[in-house]
């Protein structure tokens, strides 16, 4: 027999039951399909994720306050929530930290903000002159803050364009020189920030920036910062950075253990770094669910097939019968009844054992 009439009478044998098969086909489809889909969001939430670390700013370093590590039973604050880096530390890395192209102290907290008939609860931050080039923030329409609204405490705000849309309506229209009110105090708008699209680590687009010493007289009460961002010339020189502002924090915060460090300096290819491994793992969280789904939809088709699926007891006797003297019959016979096993795991068994219902002899005529 050819392999041209072996394709032939295979495909007769499944179009002999197109249902079945058609909905066989249709479960290893979709359980293949899982598997890629689940791989395929768990790479793009790891680009997803990187971009947004990205759009933060390009060589970026951060310094946050407290760092978070176990000491015996004691664990320390968390990094964010100490509030152990003041406004003192943020001059002090200005003044001395010359190889940087900028540096930012950031006051943030989120505060309830309204105009006329409208309110909404966001980020405030409070920042310095330099935060638009350390951050990659473009200003849309009117000005930044200036030096002399830091040293004057000025009641300014710049805003971004969701916070806009929700404080004046999406037909607003131009809103420099309107006022609104946070925590009840009245300030000025002077700018609109450029769209940056969301992020996972907060939409500069829902954010209102003010004067950092405004933010810290009227909200705080205090000279402390929550972040200090800090903008290297390069990639090649943000370990070389990354050391120095370590350095210089121990000595003013009278520290000699590297470990005790009531602060934490991390540039952003470690952040990347961080973010990559967790989506990794994500991905192959993902990527073995949908290969039990697979497994498991795969038996569950089987099952379906042996329990519901039944072929003529006659025609494997016949075809096992003419196999005994006729290997064109055998090899035939062997391919039917593989496609038939995959229900019916006797017929593979029949094969092997070369014998038919057990009771056919070779000379013996069938009787119809």
């Amino acid at each position: 027999m050819k392999f041209q009439d072996i394709l032939e009478e295979t495909y007769i044998a499944l179009s002999a039951n197109k249902i079945r098969s058609g909905l066989t086909v249709l479960g290893i489809v979709i359980g293949i399909s899982s598997v890629i889909a689940m791989v395929s969001i768990g790479q793009g939430a790891q680009g997803s994720i990187e971009a947004s670390i990205q759009s933060i700013g390009s060589n970026l370093i951060i310094v946050s306050p407290g760092q978070a590590r176990g000491v015996g039973s004691q664990v320390s604050q968390g990094r964010g929530n100490a509030r152990t880096l003041t406004q003192a530390d943020a001059d002090a890395l200005t003044a001395q930290i010359t190889s940087a192209n900028a540096i930012a102290p950031e006051l943030t907290g989120r505060y309830q903000v309204t105009t006329k008939g409208k309110n909404t609860n966001t980020s405030i931050v409070g920042t310095v002159p330099a935060y638009p080039s350390v951050r990659n923030i473009e200003i849309d329409e009117g000005s930044f803050i200036t030096a002399g609204q830091v040293q004057s405490l000025a009641k300014v705000a710049v805003i971004g364009p969701t916070a806009r849309d929700d404080l004046f309506g999406l037909d607003a229209g131009s809103v420099v020189g309107q006022t609104m009110r946070i925590k009840g105090m009245e300030f000025r708008i002077i700018g609109v920030t450029k769209s940056k699209g969301g992020s996972g680590f907060g939409s500069q687009d829902d954010m209102i920036f003010i004067p950092i010493s405004s933010a810290q007289k009227f909200f705080a009460g205090d000279d402390y910062v929550t972040t200090i961002s800090i903008q290297a010339p390069s990639p090649d020189t943000m370990t070389t950075i990354q050391e120095e502002v370590t350095a210089l924090l121990m000595e003013r915060h009278k520290i000699s253990d590297p470990t005790m460090a009531d602060f934490s300096v991390l540039n952003q290819s470690d952040l990347v770094s961080s973010a990559s491994s967790i989506t990794t793992t994500l991905t192959l969280l993902l990527s073995a669910i949908a290969g039990i789904s697979l497994v498991v939809g795969g038996i569950g088709i089987m099952n379906m097939m042996l329990t519901t699926v039944t072929e003529p007891r006659l025609a494997d006797c016949i075809w096992l019968q003419l196999a005994r003297h006729h290997s064109n019959f055998y090899f035939n016979g062997l391919r039917t009844f593989s496609i038939w096993s995959v229900s019916r795991y006797r017929y593979c068994v029949r094969i092997l054992s070369g014998t038919a219902c057990g009771t056919i002899k070779p000379n013996r005529s069938i009787t119809l």
